[in-house]
């Protein structure tokens, strides 16, 4: 499993460039559905408050298919009943649930956000890969219904909404050293530390789980065993996702104690120390800032009401590290389709803003967002005492010089 040709993939997702900078949501089939949504301009959301000034997402993108495989894996990519769409791509069940995602946020915010697609009141970023530019393609095809004038074809509930580009989501620091040295400075000892932890919790896992695998792994090269860890993690849990049933074995393994592992996993390649979290985070924390307070200030322009921005489980784990919900490891695993959620409201009688938290998990099926606590502080948050408490990752005047050692 740690074979040389999936080493430059460790622990990162892989990024591919499209030269295009705005692409369409993907075409909604449903000829059996109603063309017009009997009640929807009736029903307002139930986040749609009069407080509600700004909302910004940040969401994963949708199941995929898995990195690889090993040799007794079940559920071979080579098999195109299971994975019709390839390695790395959306999966069939990743395509509905971008998609109910989005009607959710359609239930959430519906009279706050008009029927219509408006671009002075949204934008969807995304980045540069098939899966979350696709993954944002469902999710607006879900939150934009084609209806009423705008139904171009009643075989087709589907509207074009843009998607654009997002260069502030630094996934790729993860395996490209030359983008940013200062954030592979501190990353080199973290790998040290993750490197005691893999010898001593996770190279046990993987002794029992390599009778069953079929698959030789190397114990004596740090990387290799980190290799083997992820990718087994990442075949098991693209399965679970899919709603496959995992052989009998996998029981004494998956999801503990490996998953104990990949969380510490997760934060120490990403954001185990305040430089990585402000250097992979930061600029994309910043703009979302940046654009809460033009709107208290009157100055947003356009004068958007919401974001969104479709990413991966680490665009989310810096999210909540920058908030100080990391603690060596992640509370728990950025599930595909889950959203972190910031709302930023307007006190009616001091006028005064303020920010609430909310975290959608994908693997639920209701969907239903749930508060996060801040640690030290009760919810909602002054919109000042949000700026202070995170301001020290995200003032960030210059990151490219921030990135030279």
């Amino acid at each position: 499993m740690a074979s040389n040709s999936y080493r430059p993939y460790l622990l990162a997702v892989s990024v591919s460039v499209p030269a295009a900078i705005i692409v369409f949501v993907a075409v909604r089939y449903c000829l059996s559905a109603s063309p017009e949504p009997p009640t929807l301009a009736e029903r307002r959301g139930s986040r749609a408050v009069s407080t509600l000034q700004f909302v910004a997402v940040f969401a994963r993108h949708g199941n995929r298919g898995p990195y690889g495989n090993f040799p007794s894996y079940p559920y071979p990519l080579n098999d195109t009943r299971t994975w019709p769409y390839g390695r790395l791509q959306i999966s069939r069940r990743g395509r509905t649930q971008m998609f109910n995602l989005g009607t959710k946020f359609r239930s959430l915010y519906n009279g706050f956000l008009s029927l219509n697609y408006k671009s002075e009141e949204f934008k969807a970023y995304s980045t540069l890969t098939d899966r979350t530019i696709m993954s944002a393609q469902l999710l607006l095809a879900g939150l934009y219904p084609s209806h009423g004038d705008q139904l171009w074809n009643k075989k087709i509930l589907w509207d074009p909404v843009p998607v654009f580009p997002t260069y502030l989501d630094n996934l790729q620091l993860m395996y490209r050293p030359d983008l940013c040295p200062a954030f592979h400075e501190d990353r080199k000892r973290s790998d040290k530390e993750l490197d005691k932890v893999y010898m001593s919790e996770a190279a046990p896992i993987l002794k029992g789980i390599e009778l069953y695998t079929g698959e030789k792994i190397n114990y004596e090269d740090p990387l290799a065993l980190r290799t083997s860890m992820y990718l087994l993690w990442d075949t098991l849990n693209c399965a679970e996702n899919e709603g496959l049933p995992l052989p009998a074995w996998t029981k004494k393994f998956y999801r503990q104690p490996m998953e104990s592992v990949m969380l510490k996993t997760f934060v120490a390649i990403s954001i185990a120390t305040d430089k990585m979290i402000r250097l992979f985070g930061g600029r994309l924390f910043q703009e979302m800032i940046t654009f809460m307070q033009d709107k208290t200030l009157g100055k947003l322009n356009p004068d958007r009401r919401m974001v969104v921005y479709c990413g991966h489980d680490y665009t989310v784990l810096g999210m909540l590290g920058i908030l100080g919900l990391i603690r060596g490891s992640a509370p728990f695993v950025v599930e595909s389709g889950s959203a972190l959620i910031f709302e930023l409201h307007q006190d009616p009688h001091s006028l005064l803003p303020y920010v609430q938290v909310m975290y959608i998990d994908g693997a639920t099926p209701e969907l239903e967002p749930k508060e996060i606590t801040i640690p030290d502080f009760d919810p909602p948050y002054d919109f000042e005492l949000v700026k202070n408490l995170t301001e020290r990752y995200y003032n960030i005047s210059d990151w490219e010089q921030e990135c030279k050692i």
